[in-house]
């Protein structure tokens, strides 16, 4: 089974088993370090662009993606803002129920002692 060729994405220096590998960019890892935990983080499977068109075109994709992490930053704020006011309305809910129920137990202890009352002139 073949393995994947894999490219340095970042330069490193990796010590391994007692020798120091210097690795620059775009450099093919060698297959003994693709399992390694520091060659890992510092390769890909995908070669790096060497020409400017290539970069262009990177720097493309990147600005594309920031703008779609942008409007999801934006929408997340919406639902922020939409989240508040909902919160701020059930907290009025609340209050306003609170209130009710503190009412309703006044009338009734008012209710209740005014028929005490009665039943004690009878």
């Amino acid at each position: 089974m073949a393995t994947k060729t894999k490219y340095v994405h970042k330069a490193f220096t990796l010590q391994h088993e007692g020798e120091k590998h210097k690795f620059a960019v775009g450099e093919v890892l060698p297959e003994k370090f693709h399992d390694h935990w520091y060659a890992k983080a510092h390769s890909s499977d995908q070669p790096v662009p060497t020409d400017a068109g290539a970069a262009e075109e990177l720097m493309a994709e990147l600005e594309g993606k920031a703008q779609e992490l942008k409007a999801q930053a934006d929408k997340l704020t919406e639902r922020e803002k939409a989240t508040e006011a909902r919160e701020a309305d059930l907290a009025k809910r609340a209050e306003a129920l609170d209130a009710r129920e503190a009412a309703l137990t006044e009338r009734e202890k008012a209710a209740e002692a005014k028929q005490q009352s009665g039943k004690q002139q009878k």
